[in-house]
């Protein structure tokens, strides 16, 4: 999916709820899915696959699903790229990079007011964030109801002058149903980045 957007073909994967090597007696809800944390990236959709594999030969799979922990993780990966509203003479402003979160799951959060509070914190930085609801067991439906109202969400908090007002209005949080497009992956393609351009900041 995000191979449209990405130019240099380079992901950083991280997956949450496990227990990690080496002893498997703590739970992490943010953990590389390569094995180290500080080089998280892989090279397209056979290294994201490689990675995966991987990480299920040696973690152990420890539900319920807690998801800030990798919302703040994106955003601090985000926050360098804010441009400036106003640049003093003779300064350059940050270079223009863009993130988006894909997120893969198959259970409802756990962690649902800390999602709220770290996405709310979200709103100036270039950063969007996809759900993908993956099986028919879950409803998903704080997911739904959290790309539903995330503009109210996000026009909840006290915008510090017009430029935060306006931001208020970017969508930042989508929900796809995986069921609805599994026969189709370029449809799949096509519902999850259609509104990234709407989005971007």
């Amino acid at each position: 999916v995000m191979s449209v957007y990405a130019t240099d073909n380079s992901y950083p994967i991280y997956g949450f709820g496990a227990k990690i090597p080496p002893t498997h007696s703590v739970v992490s809800n943010c953990f590389a899915l390569t094995g180290d944390f500080f080089q998280p990236q892989v090279d397209g959709v056979e290294g994201m696959l490689k990675a995966y594999h991987r990480a299920l030969r040696v973690c152990h799979l420890h539900g319920p699903s807690y998801l800030a922990d990798v919302i703040k993780l994106a955003a601090d990966m985000s926050r360098p790229y804010i441009q400036p509203k106003n640049l003093r003479i003779n300064e350059q402003p940050p270079d223009m990079k863009y993130y988006v979160l894909v997120v893969l799951t198959d259970g409802e959060i756990e962690d649902q007011e800390e999602v709220v509070r770290q996405i709310r914190n979200c709103l100036e930085i270039p950063l969007s964030i996809i759900f993908v609801g993956i099986g028919v067991a879950t409803e998903f439906k704080f997911l739904r109801e959290l790309a539903k109202d995330i503009p109210a969400i996000l026009k909840s908090a006290e915008p510090e002058d017009d430029w935060h007002t306006d931001l208020q209005d970017r969508q930042l949080v989508h929900f796809i149903p995986f069921k609805d497009h599994a026969d189709d992956p370029q449809y799949l393609t096509a519902a999850t980045l259609s509104h990234l351009p709407r989005d971007i900041v």
